[in-house]
């Protein structure tokens, strides 16, 4: 009994110097050149905790944010905050693959800057954000209105879907609708059948009337992933190649 309680207090102060090592902390102060407001900064901290799991960050006097945290969270913070300090005028940062971030020892996670150029209103990265989340299942992203952002984390199978819908979500109010050139497809990797497929739809006239086309595809088809975006007048649906065909018919059905 003796050597068995030896053995577990070895056991405890191996990995307390362990997790000690690896979550040795330390804190910086960062500051931020663009003018952002207490809400700004308010954002900022909250992105830094729901996506990079950072949770003590706080502002300081002035426009700084002190963060505490390892030296990995510490450098992401760093990132994350050069991607989000931006002036407001100007042009709308190139959506890239440079403005992603590697979390170290993660796997294949990484967290991406999506900057949307058209989404004008709160309300509308809202619910491109929604739309993102209910198509992918992802669970780690965040608005920051000021710069008109999305912060999203996930595999890199489910940054480079976020990456094409924003890419075609993210146009002037009605522009896909007049004339879309044939249908807007995404397939999902490794060669199974299921598929995303963005619907336009110029009849719905009101959110209420795409809402309707909603209820209608989803009765149909019986699938789950699905989202409408009232800028474009679009539903994304995924599911299926015989659900997208069926949803292809009630929509047609529809116009």
């Amino acid at each position: 009994m003796r050597v068995s309680w030896l053995g577990w207090v070895i056991s405890a102060l191996v990995v307390t110097v362990a997790f000690g090592q690896s979550a040795a902390t330390e804190s910086t102060t960062i500051y931020l050149a663009n003018g952002e407001t207490a809400q700004d900064l308010q954002g900022i901290i909250t992105t830094l905790s729901s996506v990079g799991d950072i949770r003590q960050a706080s502002a300081s006097a002035g426009t700084g944010l002190v963060v505490s945290g390892t030296a990995d969270q510490i450098a992401f913070a760093k990132w994350l905050i050069s991607e989000l300090d931006k002036p407001t005028t100007g042009p709308v940062p190139v959506n890239s693959a440079e403005h992603e971030y590697h979390l170290p020892g993660s796997g294949d996670e990484i967290v991406r800057v999506f900057y949307l150029a058209h989404s004008e209103t709160q309300q509308n990265l809202q619910e491109v954000m929604t739309l993102i989340r209910a198509i992918e299942n992802i669970g780690r992203l965040f608005p920051y209105p000021a710069q008109r952002a999305l912060t999203v984390r996930g595999t890199a199978a489910q940054i480079s879907l976020a990456a094409w819908l924003v890419n075609e979500l993210d146009k002037p109010a009605g522009a896909q609708t007049s004339a879309p050139q044939g249908p807007r497809e995404y397939r999902m990797p490794g060669g199974g059948d299921e598929v995303v497929r963005l619907f336009y739809v110029p009849s719905a006239r009101t959110p209420q009337e795409l809402q309707d086309v909603l209820a209608a595809v989803r009765t149909a088809t019986n699938a789950r992933r699905m989202f409408i975006n009232s800028a474009q007048r679009a539903l994304a649906v995924r599911g299926t190649a015989e659900q997208i065909a069926t949803a292809e018919r009630v929509i047609n059905a529809r116009q």
